[in-house]
């Protein structure tokens, strides 16, 4: 599961679609990978936050925690760039 704080009016699904876009671009053929929306939590600072869950997987062999990890912190980053959101 990943959770990303964001301001206020970024929209959810420019979030999903650049975390989805992201996803695919950095996985490999040998695996799949879905991402699903969890959790969205308005608070009053001007900022939400907004939980998924990223299920990957390959048909290779067991990903290991450190590759996992990876992805999750690329994904994460590209939404950093695109929309200054914060992984928490």
């Amino acid at each position: 599961d990943m959770s990303l704080r964001v301001l206020d009016d970024v929209r959810f699904a420019d979030i999903y679609n650049q975390l989805l876009s992201a996803l695919n671009s950095d996985i490999s053929a040998e695996s799949w990978a879905t991402l699903m929306p969890l959790d969205i939590y308005q608070a009053d600072s001007g900022a939400k936050h907004m939980s998924f869950r990223l299920q990957i997987a390959s048909y290779e062999r067991t990903l290991t925690a450190e590759e996992v990890n990876t992805l999750l912190d690329t994904v994460a980053r590209s939404a950093n760039a695109q929309f200054g959101t914060e992984r928490i």
